[in-house]
C-alpha cells in the first residue's frame, strides 16, 4: 500500500482483516527520498525484496524504481536499502512488478519513452538477478483506445495474473484521480514476453466503474481455497480524485481461460467472506435522541476484535466521533466524507475493539452536532492470528 512517506507492511491471516493489521515500517526514507510509491513485496531464493518508486524532494520528473532486501528471512523485515535497481535507463518509472515465467524473472513498470511526461507505457526487462535488469526494454503496452486517455493517456500499475500456463498483465488506464480510471487486460500469446506482439490486449476494460464505485484500478489478486479474489483501490465517492477506499470481490475464470472480474459490487451490498474466514458478528445501530447512536452485539468468547462500521457522511466534511465499548471510551474515530448522498454512497471504517463474552453495547456520540456521520451498521470477529 502507497503510503508516501516510508515503506510499510500489513499482514493478516484472512484477507478481510487486514484493515485491523498494525503497519511495519520497513523502510524510513532519509533525505533527499520522498513520495514512497507503489511498493511490491516478492522473495527471490531466501532473501524478501521490495520494490517500489521514490523522487527527490517532490519533484516528480525523478521518480525511479529502487530496491530494499530483506536481512533475512523473515518477510516482515528488516530490510536493507540497496539503492536503484541496476540496469535501468535514467528515466521517469513507477509501479514495478515481477514476472515470473519458465524460470526467468521480468520487471514490469510504467513510464515514459524519453524525459518529458507526455504518454505512460507499459514496459517489460528481463531480469540478471532480483537487483538488476539487463539487455532492452520493450514497450508492451501505450494507450490507444479512447478509454485509456479520455482525461489522459496513461497506462500504470501493472500487475501479473496467472493461471493453469495462462500469462496475463493487468493494469490501470486513463487518469487516477478520475472516475475514468478502470482496469485493462493484456494477453500473453506465445512464450516470449519481451515480444511486444506476444502481448493482445483486450480492446475494452476490463473493470470500470460501476454500482457506485468510481474509478477502479490498481489490482491485486489473491486465493482462499479455491476461490479467486481480486483487491483494489477506488475513489471514496465520485470525484474523490486520490481519497480512496480499498475494495475486494471474488471473480471468476471462463471456459477459454481468461479472468471474469464483472462489474464492481455496490458498497451498499453484502457478499459471503472469503473461504477460511470466521464469521462476522452484526448488528443494527439504533439512532437516539441528540444524533447518538448504539449497538447491542453479541459475541461468544472474550478478546480483540477487528470491528468494520459501515457508515454514510453527507455533511462535507470529516465527522470526529466518540464511542464506548460496554461505557469504555474508546479512541476516537474520524469518519471522512462519503460524497453528498447519504443513500448511495457508504464507507467503511475499520478499527480494533476489545469485547466481552455476551453481549456488548457500542455507543456513539457526535462531537458537533453540525458535522456528523450516520453510522449504520457494526460488525465485528475475532483478531486471530
Amino acid at each position: 500500500m502507497t503510503t508516501g512517506d516510508n515503506v510499510s507492511i500489513w499482514r493478516s491471516r484472512y484477507l478481510t482483516d487486514l484493515g485491523c493489521a498494525q503497519p511495519t515500517v520497513a523502510w524510513n526514507p532519509p533525505a533527499p527520498y520522498t513520495d514512497i510509491w507503489s511498493p511490491e513485496l516478492q522473495r527471490s531464493g531466501r532473501r524478501w525484496y521490495i520494490y517500489f518508486a521514490a523522487d527527490m524532494n517532490s519533484n516528480n520528473v525523478t521518480h525511479r524504481i529502487y530496491v530494499l532486501r530483506s536481512l533475512g528471512r523473515n518477510p516482515m523485515g528488516p530490510y536493507r536499502f540497496m539503492g536503484k535497481l541496476k540496469g535501468m535507463a535514467d528515466q521517469w518509472a513507477i509501479d514495478p512488478t515481477v514476472l515470473h515465467l519458465a524460470g526467468t524473472s521480468y520487471l514490469v513498470w510504467s513510464g515514459w519513452l524519453g524525459l518529458h511526461n507526455r504518454v505512460q507505457r507499459l514496459f517489460i526487462a528481463r531480469m540478471a538477478g532480483p537487483l538488476e535488469v539487463s539487455g532492452h526494454a520493450t514497450v508492451i503496452s501505450s494507450p490507444t483506445f479512447p478509454w485509456e486517455q479520455s482525461v489522459a493517456p496513461i497506462n500504470e500499475g501493472p500487475v501479473a495474473l496467472q493461471r493453469r500456463g495462462r500469462t496475463f498483465i493487468v493494469f490501470s488506464a486513463d487518469a487516477s484521480w478520475s472516475n475514468a480510471y478502470a482496469l485493462g487486460l493484456l494477453s500473453l500469446r506465445g512464450k516470449n514476453p519481451m515480444r511486444a506482439s506476444a502481448w493482445v490486449k483486450s480492446p475494452s476494460p476490463v473493470f470500470s466503474s460501476a454500482n457506485g464505485v468510481f474509478g477502479p484500478g490498481h489490482a491485486s489478486f489473491v486465493k482462499a481455497g479455491t476461490q479467486w479474489w481480486i483487491v483494489y483501490h477506488a475513489a471514496a465517492f465520485s470525484g474523490a480524485g486520490w481519497d480512496r477506499n480499498i475494495f475486494t470481490q471474488p471473480f471468476r475464470w471462463s471456459s477459454a481461460g481468461t479472468p471474469v472480474f464483472g462489474a464492481p459490487r455496490s458498497p451498499t451490498s453484502w457478499i459471503p467472506l472469503p473461504r477460511g474466514t470466521p464469521a462476522r458478528y452484526t448488528a443494527q445501530v439504533e439512532k437516539l435522541a441528540g444524533g447518538a447512536g448504539v449497538a447491542q452485539i453479541a459475541v461468544p468468547a472474550s478478546g480483540a476484535y477487528c470491528a468494520w462500521l459501515h457508515f454514510s457522511n453527507a455533511s462535507g466534511g470529516a465527522s470526529m466521533e466518540f464511542w464506548t465499548a460496554d461505557g469504555k471510551p474508546q479512541l476516537d474515530l474520524t469518519f471522512p466524507s462519503t460524497g453528498t448522498s447519504p443513500n448511495t454512497n457508504v464507507g467503511t471504517l475499520i478499527t480494533a475493539v476489545d469485547l466481552h463474552s455476551g453481549t456488548n453495547a457500542l455507543r456513539f456520540a457526535e462531537s458537533a452536532p453540525d458535522v456528523s456521520a450516520q453510522i449504520r451498521w457494526v460488525q465485528v470477529s475475532p483478531m486471530k492470528r
